[in-house]
């Protein structure tokens, strides 16, 4: 319960719909680039990946849990949440359109959801 909030603060940078600077740091700075500069990694990515990948281990994520369409949404979104964040044709394009930047918030909540709650060991 507590990552969630966590999670939805790296998206929301990460998409351009919000700016978060705890103690003046900005989260949108760049971790890592290419030296060509087509790829790149923010800290606020950073955040969310970890959010997310401590839901899953907290909650004994299993895909096995997962319906058809579950997997579908969970994965692939997963995966889009990853292309789009890392290169940075398409995060521009996407930070630069705030709808963009919401449906991308939402896909990134709606996988968090499906990995920390729907595919726990609980919700069986």
């Amino acid at each position: 319960m507590v990552l969630a909030p966590i999670f939805v603060i790296g998206a929301i940078v990460s998409y351009g719909i919000g700016v978060v600077d705890p103690f003046g740091y900005d989260l949108a700075t760049t971790l890592y680039e290419s030296s060509g500069g087509d790829l790149s990694i923010t800290y606020s990515f950073l955040l969310s990946v970890t959010a997310l990948g401590l839901a899953a281990l907290t909650n004994q994520f299993t895909p096995s849990r997962l319906g058809k369409e579950e997997k579908i949404v969970t994965f692939g979104g997963l995966g889009l949440l990853v292309i789009v964040e890392v290169f940075n044709a398409l995060n521009e394009i996407v930070v630069a359109n705030d709808a963009a930047g919401l449906v991308m918030t939402g896909v990134g909540g709606a996988v968090f959801a499906l990995v920390a709650y729907f595919g726990s060991e609980d919700s069986a």
